[in-house]
């Protein structure tokens, strides 16, 4: 479910877009004439928390009939989202985030890393685990994207010509990696130019014993360079880790690929023509408005839900494992720890579940600091890794006031208090944490 990777560059062209299929009848497709026969559910959030909609989707998923087909719609507010099984501080740019005020959170599926703000919609579709293919709901929403009222493959003025990368006429489209795409090619080109591919949409899935789902982003207006410089490894080879990697991917939002189109490419467009294509498909069901104040979510099982989900647990507990190794020297101690300026010396972290196990000493040149380091290096095991780093901001988590006050509290984590803060130990922790936060 990627999305980043923003740089518009020119792509050779790969042959013609696989074009939507005919909008089914029901009884024509798997999906609608093997299905037990549950009345569709048609789920539209007003709420724009993170934390309130990944809830209300897993929260339908896990208490709605395994047979009911079952649509939700929601957008939120600027975030990052990450996948499952990713790493943090390897998919995401923290002080770029921090800058943009940007929070993070980590959904229940896998997939990649993907950036939200209003002007990115989200889709979900849930269905009967036996009915579930993974093109389905990609080709419904191709439908609602080509179809009036956004009807991308209407044509635009041929007399516009513009130095910019605008869509063509084919419109929507689902390409081999079950993303929605579009292709662009420069305002004015001839008709026999293909265009380059650019991804609008990406999906991730999630399968339980007898339901399945599939969601998905979809850029109408996005702000793109948000994305682009929030979604960014900025730790390289240092960091290694288990999780799993986004794959970057050139973007594009509707709206620019289809200036002509942009005043039918709003959330309410988009939410209109999807649940309508997903009623021609099912059969007319139940259409919800769901709210902070709606019932759904004030039963316990939400509530329980979207404690967790903003909790560290979840959000850095669920960290897959990984090493991270520094260096210091006298670079780093000129930019944040002069106190150690002589000293010298490599640190390896192993993180496990967010917390560092094991904390290794190497080539350890230091004179007369080198028994303080080794005593704050040998506290490091057992910390929160988040406590030592510059962490990214969480929905639910802690908003430090200022660089002093996190620098209190990793040295909290590692258990030093200011009534020690004249012996040689407690000024080399501090000096370490200093460089920590630049570091991390």
């Amino acid at each position: 479910m990627s999305c980043h990777g923003v740089a518009l560059r020119r792509l050779a062209p790969a042959g013609l877009p696989r074009l939507a299929q005919p909008v089914p009848r029901i009884g024509a497709s798997r999906s609608a004439s093997t299905r037990s026969g549950g009345a569709p559910e048609v789920y539209l959030s007003r709420s724009t928390s993170p934390s309130f909609n990944l809830t209300l989707e897993e929260h339908l998923f896990r208490t709605r009939p395994a047979d009911a087909p079952l649509c939700l719609i929601y957008r939120n507010t600027p975030c990052v989202v990450l996948g499952r099984n990713q790493n943090p501080w390897k998919e995401l740019d923290v002080r770029e985030m921090r800058r943009l005020g940007l929070q993070w959170t980590r959904r229940r599926s896998g997939g990649g890393a993907v950036y939200h703000d209003l002007g990115n919609s989200n889709y979900s579709f849930h269905v009967a685990r036996d009915d579930f293919l993974r093109a389905t709901h990609s080709e419904l929403v191709v439908r609602a994207l080509n179809a009036a009222p956004i009807e991308l493959t209407a044509p635009a003025d041929p007399s516009a010509v513009s130095d910019q990368l605008l869509g063509t006429p084919s419109g929507a489209y689902v390409n081999a990696r079950n993303d929605i795409c579009v292709r662009v090619r420069m305002g004015g080109s001839a008709a026999a130019d293909q265009g380059a591919e650019r991804k609008v949409s990406g999906s991730a899935y999630k399968l339980i014993s007898a339901r399945a789902y599939h969601h998905g982003t979809m850029l109408l207006s996005a702000q793109l360079s948000a994305l682009g410089s929030s979604l960014h490894d900025a730790r390289g080879a240092a960091l290694v880790s288990k999780g799993v990697a986004s794959v970057p991917s050139p973007v594009v939002n509707l709206s620019t690929a289809y200036p002509h189109r942009a005043h039918a490419l709003t959330h309410e467009v988009f939410e209109e023509s999807v649940s309508a294509e997903f009623a021609r498909v099912y059969g007319s069901g139940r259409v919800e408005h769901v709210d902070e104040t709606h019932a759904i979510a004030q039963e316990e099982r939400f509530v329980k839900g979207r404690e967790e989900l903003r909790s560290w647990q979840w959000t850095h507990g669920q960290t897959p494992e990984f090493t991270h190794e520094l260096r210091f020297d006298a670079a780093a101690a000129k930019a944040s720890a002069a106190d150690l300026r002589n000293a010298s010396f490599s640190l390896a972290l192993r993180v496990k579940g967010g917390v560092i196990e094991e904390a290794t000493l190497a080539d350890v040149s230091a004179a007369g600091d080198e028994t303080a380091i080794r005593a704050v290096v040998a506290r490091m095991s057992g910390a929160r890794y988040d406590t030592l780093a510059t962490a990214p901001l969480r929905e639910g988590g802690e908003t430090p006031a200022d660089t002093q006050q996190e620098t209190e509290r990793a040295l909290r984590e590692l258990q030093y208090t200011e009534t020690g803060e004249g012996d040689a130990e407690s000024r080399t922790a501090r000096s370490l944490v200093a460089w920590l936060k630049c570091a991390l």
